[in-house]
């Protein structure tokens, strides 16, 4: 199943963040969000899962790999990411990280659509 998956602009600056280092971080997100089924995705409930982005630039393990945090419309289809982080500096995101980023886009994304 085909999803719409939807950059805000409140995500675009962190991808800018981590283009730097990582200049094939666009083209793993989108394989990796293309390839998104929630059934097989870990989710940390209310339509948010944690994917495991595996990183091109880098040729280690995906312990070294980006983890990316999406929000799930199920009304629109559509895919909202909203917090990436490179799991070589950053272990895990704590819950209160991961609400903040969620309501910030999501606020984006209700002032949009």
């Amino acid at each position: 199943m085909k999803h719409q998956i939807l950059f805000l602009n409140f995500f675009k600056k962190q991808l800018k963040n981590q283009k730097k280092k990582f200049p094939n971080i666009k083209e793993d997100l989108l394989k990796s969000l293309r390839s998104f089924e929630k059934e097989k995705s870990v989710s940390l409930g209310s339509n948010n899962y944690k994917l495991r982005v595996k990183s091109s630039d880098i040729k280690r393990g995906s312990s070294k790999a980006f983890r990316l945090i999406i929000h799930f419309v199920e009304t629109k289809d559509t895919i909202l990411p909203f917090f990436i982080y490179f799991k070589g500096k950053k272990e895990s995101a704590s819950k209160k990280e991961i609400n903040r980023k969620l309501a910030e886009a999501l606020k984006e994304f209700k002032e949009k659509y």
